[in-house]
């Protein structure tokens, strides 16, 4: 595991600028480096690998990897967890290792491009096939694995872990995709394929990306909506069997992840998904497990005490890191080191100091990421709010749409006519565009002059479920957990060296977890009923029922606090202008209204920390990588 890079095309690169391609990424993988260049036909292909051996493995599973004939080559990032089993149904190929990447090329050659489906794992694959002058560019379902691609204007490819790779070479245009920054601004993050810059894509979570004589054909081998639709119609267990193979399930989703030569680290903020996480890896595991949480001196924020319960109760080596505020203004100001693209969520910030802390102690470790998408964490109150209206019980529909974020959020003269808004038309609909962030679509399209618009709920229709609170777990699952979580994690502990592993997001588990009925999940008004019931067999009530707090900062206080004075110069009249993207009279009185105290003019009314941060990153981002 580490991280990888190539191209393929007319116009080839030496292994030298391979070399320093993949030297970019050079935390994913301080181990070890290779390389290899060929011919095909008309055509030039090479691709390049740099080692994160956290297994300790022999030098021969270094990679790139070849197939005894010379035909297949191999480079790959992250891991197979179920490789034993695969090459015991391997006949007729001669293992020359015991790693899983030989695996790869063996189980290529005996089921073709099938093999992929085989897979239980994290993974980025680039295979070679010179026999067919063929590149296969290959990601697992979940995308927990990273890998982007970039046409040249004469169709050459150039695929990397990380896009910074792309930079040192002669054949990238970098540009900005000023169209995806109202997506990104929506959801503080860009969904879907798309990135930030011009003709770089996503390969898309559970895809092969096929490259043959400069055509790209695409194709879906595992995808959120096609599986749950076929496995949701299953009849479901009892209730109590369906808790026993869930647990079952997680077992071996973790015992499969925990490092066999070493000591394995959780994240441990005290909310039902880690701490079931925690506890079950406490459990199969040899010996006591690592667990550490993020602490805040605001005490509204930290959870830090109430981890540290639970740790006890469970008998892991535990260690807090509280976070000053110092280090957090020095990470944040670092944030374009590490993200080529924009992300916005505070969370990165103590999630990677954490990880540092970490990686000190141990070389992979568990995150609970997928757990509240999964088991309908946080979404129930849609749910409510239309058996409310269905049923025409006015007060408990003005109840539910108190707690909805932007009516909250808002002035007391916004709220009335927003809950008339949503009461009065249809929720489902109406909902969508005033949930969290994706309330203040006036204020974005106010600032930019490419309006963007969030395609984040095109991909409703996907999903066969009759709840919306179902609907929209799905839609977090394919979307934010996929292209906002787990980049975040990826970068946040890659760039340490730390392998993190996602027990939750296992293909047997999310496949299990998609058959079961929605009243397994959700319980009256709280999600993760399963979860919840799980995790009592571990940990007892008293320190489980308690509200979440998460991993967090308060937002404000660093925006108009340490870090004003760079965002009063990141809008910078004249940066604006000669940038292009922002209008710069509403920009300039957007900035001034969230920063002063008092009337705020046309910008009164709503707490705009949630469009104003992202703002910040993103000028952040492009000061470092564009305008300089």
């Amino acid at each position: 595991m580490g991280g990888i890079c190539g191209f393929i095309g007319r116009y080839g690169l030496s292994q030298e600028k391979l070399q320093e391609m993949s030297s970019q990424f050079m935390h994913r993988g301080p181990h070890g480096h290779g390389e290899v260049v060929c011919q095909l036909d008309e055509y030039y292909a090479g691709m390049a690998s740099r080692w994160l051996n956290i297994r300790n493995l022999p030098d021969r599973c270094g990679q790139p990897m070849q197939s005894p004939d010379g035909r297949v080559s191999v480079v790959f990032d992250g891991e197979i967890y179920n490789y034993a089993q695969i090459r015991e149904e391997i006949t007729g190929y001669t293992f020359q290792t015991d790693c899983d990447t030989e695996v790869i090329v063996a189980a290529y050659l005996k089921w073709g491009m099938g093999f992929v489906k085989r897979l239980n794992g994290m993974f980025a694959i680039a295979l070679l096939d010179r026999k067919k002058n063929t590149l296969y560019l290959i990601r697992d379902r979940m995308g927990i694995k990273p890998l982007y691609y970039y046409v040249d204007e004469n169709g050459d490819v150039l695929f990397s872990s990380e896009i910074k790779s792309f930079f040192v070479c002669a054949a990238f245009q970098k540009g900005v995709n000023a169209e995806i920054v109202g997506n990104y601004l929506h959801h503080m993050y860009i969904t879907g394929a798309d990135t930030i810059y011009q003709n770089v894509r996503k390969v898309q979570k559970g895809h092969v990306l096929e490259l043959c004589n400069g055509e790209i054909t695409e194709h879906e081998y595992w995808g959120i909506a096609k599986i749950y639709n076929q496995v949701s119609k299953n009849k479901a267990e009892d209730y109590e069997e369906a808790k026993s193979r869930l647990k079952d399930l997680l077992k071996e989703s973790i015992s499969a992840r925990l490092l066999k030569n070493g000591a394995t680290g959780c994240f441990l903020s005290g909310g039902y998904d880690s701490s079931l996480i925690a506890a079950i890896a406490q459990e199969v595991s040899s010996e006591p497990i690592h667990t550490y949480c993020a602490g805040f001196y605001e005490e509204n924020l930290n959870e830090a005490e109430d981890a540290r319960r639970i740790a006890d109760h469970l008998g892991t080596k535990h260690t807090e890191r509280y976070i000053e505020t110092d280090e957090a203004v020095k990470t944040i100001e670092e944030l374009p080191q590490y993200f080529e693209e924009p992300m916005a969520d505070w969370a990165m910030i103590p999630t990677m100091i954490l990880a540092s802390q970490m990686r000190e102690d141990v070389a992979a470790a568990f995150t609970g990421v997928g757990g509240d998408e999964l088991f309908v964490g946080g979404l129930e109150i849609y749910s409510k709010l239309r058996q409310a209206q269905q049923k025409k019980k006015i007060g408990e529909l003005l109840y539910w749409l108190r707690k909805v974020p932007v009516i909250k959020n808002s002035s007391m003269w916004d709220k009335m006519p927003l809950i008339y808004k949503i009461a009065s038309e249809d929720l489902n609909k109406e909902i969508k565009t005033q949930i969290g962030v994706k309330g203040y679509t006036d204020c974005i399209e106010k600032l930019l002059f490419k309006k963007g618009r969030s395609l984040y709920f095109e991909w409703e229709s996907r999903y066969h479920a009759d709840d919306y609170a179902v609907i929209r777990a799905l839609l977090d699952l394919d979307t934010y957990t996929s292209d906002y979580e787990l980049i975040k994690e990826d970068r946040a502990t890659m760039q340490f060296g730390l392998e993190r592993r996602c027990p939750f997001l296992d293909k047997n588990v999310m496949e299990y977890v998609f058959s079961l009925p929605k009243e397994y999940k959700v319980d009256g008004i709280m999600g993760r009923r399963i979860v919840r019931d799980v995790v009592r067999e571990y940990i007892p009530d008293e320190l489980l029922d308690r509200p979440k707090k998460g991993f967090n900062i308060s937002v404000d206080d660093y925006l108009r606090g340490p870090l004003k004075e760079q965002l009063i110069d990141l809008t910078d009249r004249s940066f604006l202008v000669s940038q292009g993207i922002f209008n710069a009279d509403e920009t300039i009185n957007f900035i001034k209204a969230y920063l002063q105290t008092g009337d705020q003019g046309s910008w009164s009314g709503k707490n705009y920390s949630k469009i104003v941060y992202p703002y910040f990153v993103f000028q952040q981002w492009y000061y470092h990588y564009i305008h300089k």
